[in-house]
């Protein structure tokens, strides 16, 4: 088994295997000149079934190669900049009541709603801004502005073959591996008071800057047997808040990748982040604030480290 990374030294970019127990990384440029993609993880998996054959060679001399502390360099996500990210809202029946709750404005009338029968309705999904995606390390930013800011802590599926009306025999295959990715949510964003008939607002809630951290890194596939076994934790400030597993989905893994390749062609290298168990700071009424620190452990997939922070609020100038 191997997990992989993307990291920054300088102005240089690459990818590398984890190794002593993830606390330094073997770069793949060093290993073989020749690697598919140059060795860049985002690029390899453009032929991901070749990729993957070249790394499982290379990974066993992995220990062998000088090695750089994982904290001499910047980590980044494992994919830097998705083509797409697709999340998938309300998909853990617990969350999803839980958040019922909280929105059970008159207006709505649950009557209609299909009441977590699958056969009565289908994943509910929206996409957001690759820009929103940063390191397993990185802080996240408070928008000026907002104070409900919350945390989802989520298997994220990277995609490793296109795929488009994908089937639930031939959805799986279409993966190339597993990373830990954190919905951040503005839920003052997400509901807004100036629009209530327009009911939510994923662009506000969803997509500023920093608001899917994602890593630290990348676990291929074939090493989970069974993802449906894979447990998801999160803290807050040593709190355990989010104790679930990835198999109590509403909606599972094959029903998101049929439903999204349905409407659009996903392609390597495009995330999906599959929905967040209960514990999110809306259903307790905490929300984040700055010097907070959110930690996210998922089995195999190492753990993420996130400490909060202010706005700083620096305006970019336009080049003339």
């Amino acid at each position: 088994m191997f997990r992989i990374g993307s990291f920054k030294t300088g102005a240089q970019q690459f990818s590398g295997f984890a190794v002593q127990d993830g606390a330094a990384v073997a770069p793949l440029p060093r290993m073989d000149h020749d690697l598919p993609g140059g060795g860049w993880l985002p690029d390899m998996l453009a032929d991901w079934a070749a990729s993957f054959a070249v790394l499982e060679r290379l990974a066993v001399k992995a220990e062998q190669v000088e090695a750089i502390p994982l904290r001499d360099l910047t980590v980044l996500p494992p994919v830097p900049r998705p083509g797409k990210i697709l999340n998938a809202a309300a998909n853990y029946k617990k969350h999803a009541q839980n958040m019922r709750e909280k929105h059970s404005g008159g207006a709505i009338d649950w009557s209609k709603d299909y009441g977590f029968d699958k056969s009565k309705g289908k994943p509910y999904m929206f996409l957001r801004a690759s820009s929103t995606i940063s390191g397993g390390f990185d802080p996240i930013v408070l928008p000026q502005g907002m104070g409900k800011i919350d945390w989802e802590a989520e298997l994220g599926v990277v995609i490793g073959t296109p795929a488009k009306h994908a089937t639930r025999e031939t959805a799986m295959r279409h993966v190339a591996g597993y990373v830990i990715t954190n919905d951040v949510s503005s839920r003052d964003g997400t509901w807004r008071e100036d629009r209530p008939a327009l009911r939510s607002d994923w662009l506000s809630g969803k997509s500023y800057d920093t608001f899917a951290p994602t890593g630290p890194w990348f676990l291929p596939a074939a090493f989970v047997p069974e993802y449906r076994d894979l447990s998801i934790k999160l803290w807050l400030n040593g709190a355990l808040m989010q104790d679930g597993l990835a198999g109590d989905m509403i909606f599972d893994v094959p029903d998101q990748i049929v439903y999204a390749s349905s409407m659009m062609t996903l392609e390597p290298g495009d995330l999906i982040a599959t929905g967040t168990p209960d514990g999110t700071g809306a259903e307790r009424e905490r929300f984040l604030t700055a010097g907070d620190v959110l930690e996210i452990e998922i089995d195999g997939l190492g753990r993420q480290r996130t400490p909060v922070v202010e706005d700083a609020k620096v305006e970019l100038e336009a080049s003339a």
